[in-house]
């Protein structure tokens, strides 16, 4: 276990956050005022944390026991989370075991990020999964918002076409809404699309790490998520979806894209954090739990690429 969950303790006493454990036992009533997010009338904070349970040597998607899984929220909910962010659809028994250990879910459908957004045959699937997602979900108290897709590709965008894509968002919303209407709809927007009108999501989020765009060495982390957020998501609530540092052996160090000591993994996301509620965004998403091996190519080997190093834990 490395050190950041001290760590996140830390931060819950200087913020003077509380945790609770506790089984929900009603729909929520989930509503946006202004720029915040509401949970049954009280102000929700984000305290989240990217979750892929696969193990060394397992791909996505493949079975993963459920043994594993609730014991990862057993020590997530112990870490001081309250909340688990996903890229594809968590099965149901996942979102039920979440629950178990009172954290909420930010469920995504895992939409294809680099594909033909035009083409009506990814259109027929993107629908297909958003359906299988929202079935799932909507009758559980904590799923408290759905993802439709996470980075994508600008040159996809516009291959596809600025508005055919926005136009498949649309759509994508419209059948979530006509599913679920109780709960908001986003995607996880990075620097190089912000400039897509974000107009039709309920909460706009961004991935947004302290050591990209070179913006941020200039006017620090705060400021440009403060700024990000003036530009992209004017008065409706802000949520960074992916935030983090890498342990990798290869990079540059010093809270760069990896290289880091778990320390400066530790101070980094602590800082991270800081600079969320600084910035007035409603919450961030560390990444993420566990180091994702498969992301090499071979998942069996740990490779030295920054993108394999970003777990809180390392297995």
């Amino acid at each position: 276990m490395r050190y950041l969950q001290s760590a996140i303790l830390i931060l819950s006493v200087i913020f003077n956050i509380t945790f609770t454990y506790g089984q929900e036992t009603k729909p929520p009533r989930i509503d946006i005022v202004g720029d915040s997010l509401y949970i049954d009338g009280k102000k929700f904070f984000v305290k989240g944390v990217g979750y892929s349970p696969f193990r060394p040597g397992i791909y996505p998607g493949a079975p993963v026991s459920l043994e594993l899984v609730e014991a990862d929220f057993k020590r997530i909910k112990d870490a001081g989370f309250n909340t688990v962010r996903v890229w594809g659809i968590m099965p149901e028994e996942q979102i039920v075991l979440a629950e178990k250990y009172g954290l909420k879910v930010i469920q995504a459908a895992g939409i294809k990020p680099d594909a033909n957004f035009a083409y009506e045959g990814f259109i027929r699937q993107a629908e297909s999964q958003v359906r299988q997602m929202v079935r799932i979900s909507k009758n559980h108290p904590n799923v408290i918002m759905y993802l439709v897709t996470n980075e994508p590709h600008s040159q996809a965008v516009v291959n596809s076409g600025v508005d055919k894509t926005l136009d498949l968002y649309k759509k994508l919303i419209a059948i979530i809404k006509e599913e679920d209407p109780t709960r908001p709809v986003s995607m996880a927007n990075a620097y190089w699309t912000m400039w897509l009108d974000q107009s039709m999501w309920d909460v706009v989020s961004f991935n947004a790490y302290n050591y990209s765009p070179s913006l941020v060495e200039v006017i620090g982390y705060s400021n440009f998520i403060k700024n990000l957020r003036s530009f992209t998501s004017r008065d409706k609530p802000f949520l960074v979806t992916e935030c983090g540092l890498s342990v990798s052996p290869d990079g540059p160090g010093k809270k760069g894209y990896g290289g880091n000591s778990h320390e400066e993994q530790a101070e980094g996301v602590i800082e991270d954090l800081r600079g969320i509620i600084q910035g007035g965004a409603i919450g961030g998403c560390i990444f993420e739990w566990n180091d994702e091996w498969w992301k090499g190519g071979n998942a069996a080997v740990h490779d030295t690429h920054p993108e394999e190093w970003f777990g809180i834990i390392g297995i």
